[in-house]
């Protein structure tokens, strides 16, 4: 299975932003080869230099969200609005502790 995966970060404070990153510190364990889309909800701009350094590391996609963008459900539905493919939509706080990509899942996980 191929897999299309999102990530979406929002974090309000710098404080936040430790926890609010683990999926993508533990995305390689979860997801070894793939290549996520990183949604950056840009409400600090620690947050938003942390997260573009890390697609820049990582091969990542970086999507940045501004104005009425910036709410979580907003970005998912218009995720899936658009998807054509098997979609996984995660938010910032996942930890991953094994390959998740031999997991079988229903259309949208």
């Amino acid at each position: 299975m191929a897999w299309n995966v999102h990530v979406v970060i929002d974090t309000h404070s710098a404080a936040e932003l430790a926890s609010g990153v683990t999926t993508l510190k533990t995305f390689a364990t979860g997801f070894p080869g793939v290549t996520p889309t990183v949604h950056d909800t840009c409400r600090t701009g620690e947050q938003t230099a942390y997260l573009k350094q890390w697609c820049t590391d990582n091969s990542a996609i970086y999507s940045r969200h501004v104005g009425t963008f910036k709410k979580m459900e907003l970005i998912y539905q218009d995720i899936l609005r658009r998807s054509t493919s098997d979609t996984v939509i995660m938010s910032g706080d996942n930890v991953f502790y094994e390959d998740m990509r031999s997991v079988e899942v229903p259309r949208f996980f």
